[in-house]
């Protein structure tokens, strides 16, 4: 139940009379960019120590009297990849607050809705960005909706007045999953029409894009999987992109921000590697020589000789769908193409890789018709994986056609499947009865389903998807996502098992 304007009223009369300084103002209205903030960004912006933070959100507390909340603490633990030390606290606009932003002249102060960790992450990270440029002395607008006299929009994260009167669009980005390919495609082909149909020239054509990762492992991917959604994109308008796209870790723009247009050279990284473009030939020499530091391993760039995606799997995608499986594709030959140690162990991109396998046939976003149709597309990434496996592929064959002269059962045939799964977790470090469950079943007697038998897959401990040990646990529909792709990938090897270029087990 919202607040009226005499409750409002009062509310406010409160907290002016326990704080006469009037400094609770400036508190939420550090919130009201994003409607979230750490201690740290309240302290920076308010320029409160700790505290006299603390005795002021007390003093929240006792004006609401039971009512509803000026802030809400933010119980849920929040990755702040590459932060060190104690994470700060992060407070949410709670339906108070917004309702005396509101009568403050913020007409458009809502509460805050956000819950998801990442979400909350990727609100605080904008925040910081937002910060840095009002203490630069620069103008700048959040998340508010841009459009071309063409009619095409744009939401920027960020959107920076900088001096000499150009805006600059700031985009902050986490990390990057095979699964959040169509999104990223969907996202640079959206800013691609944006900048298509912009005619003004105070809004430059270089968009900052801000990950907020440190340099590492996590980061290196992250690009590489932005650069090849890049590629797709600029393949499909002729070579190249109508704005550049350049990015730079989120932690070292805010030790050193640019606010320089165009960014400076040399620091940022361009997203759009013409090496990955489809008709972007490698001379002989650079392909033999060693990489410069910082430059596309050879490999990356022999590979880009190839076409961007192969004939028969063209003919498995609707047109909607072909930059976004352009784009797996490429990744997946890198991902995919990875040789295992002779010992492996449990790596959470294993668990991205068979997300990629399944999203290639069953995009959520495919029309009705492409959903209903067979899974040609993920059948296709499945069998060249095999291909790529020789030994992965020798193995699954020998466990799939043993036992070709008894008599089978119920039991048997689960026993039997169990000991194919078995191998194909086994063969990528897992085993199937950890933080990893899978498990051959088959169906109750009075369950209505097509498949007689299937594989259950169950991840006990979500924080397998991340590999870290630090309590972060990846969204629900994550984890998720994963068990289904991981369950269709086994159950195909016994029900597709032509189509990826196995054999057929005597009891299927």
């Amino acid at each position: 139940m919202g607040l009226d304007a005499d409750q409002v009223a009062l509310l406010r009369q409160a907290l002016d009379q326990s704080d006469a300084l009037g400094r609770w103002r400036s508190v939420l209205a550090t919130l009201l960019p994003t409607g979230v903030a750490d201690m740290r960004q309240i302290e920076v912006a308010t320029g409160l120590t700790r505290d006299q933070l603390k005795g002021l959100l007390i003093k929240f507390g006792k004006a609401t009297g039971g009512g509803p909340p000026l802030l809400y603490r933010v119980e849920t633990k929040v990755p702040r990849p590459g932060q060190r030390g104690r994470v700060p606290t992060i407070y949410r606009l709670g339906e108070a607050g917004a309702a005396i932003l509101r009568a403050e002249g913020f007409p458009d102060a809502r509460p805050c809705g956000l819950t998801a960790a990442v979400a909350i992450s990727h609100a605080v990270a904008m925040l910081d960005v937002y910060l840095a440029a009002r203490q630069a002395g620069l103008t700048v607008i959040t998340d508010r909706e841009l459009a071309t006299d063409r009619g095409q929009t744009l939401r920027p994260d960020n959107l920076v007045a900088l001096d000499g009167g150009v805006q600059a669009l700031f985009e902050t980005e986490q990390a990057a999953r095979a699964s959040l390919l169509p999104r990223i495609v969907e996202s640079i082909q959206h800013k691609a029409a944006f900048f298509r149909a912009l005619n003004d020239g105070r809004i430059s054509p270089t968009v900052r894009v801000l990950f907020a990762l440190p340099r590492g492992r996590d980061l290196e991917r992250t690009w590489q999987v932005w650069e090849r959604a890049a590629a797709a994109v600029a393949d499909n308008l002729g070579g190249a992109l109508p704005c550049k796209l350049a990015a730079l870790p989120l932690d070292e723009f805010l030790a050193r921000p640019d606010w320089g247009d165009p960014p400076a050279a040399g620091r940022w990284r361009n997203l759009l590697n013409p090496a990955l473009l489809a008709g972007f030939a490698v001379p002989a020499k650079v392909t033999a020589a060693a990489p410069a530091q910082g430059s596309q391993p050879a490999a990356l760039a022999v590979a880009a000789k190839q076409p961007m995606l192969p004939t028969p799997l063209a003919r498995y995608t609707s047109t909607e769908s072909r930059l976004v499986l352009t784009a797996m594709w490429q990744v997946f030959l890198e991902s995919a193409s990875t040789q295992l140690a002779t010992e492996p162990r449990p790596d959470p991109a294993f668990f991205e890789l068979m997300t990629m396998i399944f999203l290639a046939g069953h995009s959520p976003a495919a029309s009705v018709l492409a959903r209903a149709g067979l899974p040609r597309a993920s059948w296709w990434f499945l069998g060249e994986y095999l291909r790529m496996h020789l030994p992965l592929r020798d193995a699954l064959n020998v466990e799939l056609t043993r036992g070709g002269g008894m008599t089978w059962n119920a039991g048997t045939i689960k026993h039997r499947m169990q000991k194919v799964v078995d191998v194909f977790l086994a063969y990528h470090g897992f085993r199937s009865d950890g933080p990893l469950f899978a498990c051959a079943d088959g169906a109750a007697w009075d369950e209505q389903t097509t498949r007689q038998f299937f594989v259950r897959v169950t991840i006990r401990t979500p924080e397998l998807l991340l590999g870290d040990t630090d309590g972060v646990v990846p969204p629900k529909r994550e984890v998720e996502l994963a068990e289904r792709a991981l369950a269709w990938v086994l159950w195909t090897l016994f029900a597709n098992g032509e189509e990826i270029g196995l054999k057929r087990p005597p009891y299927w």
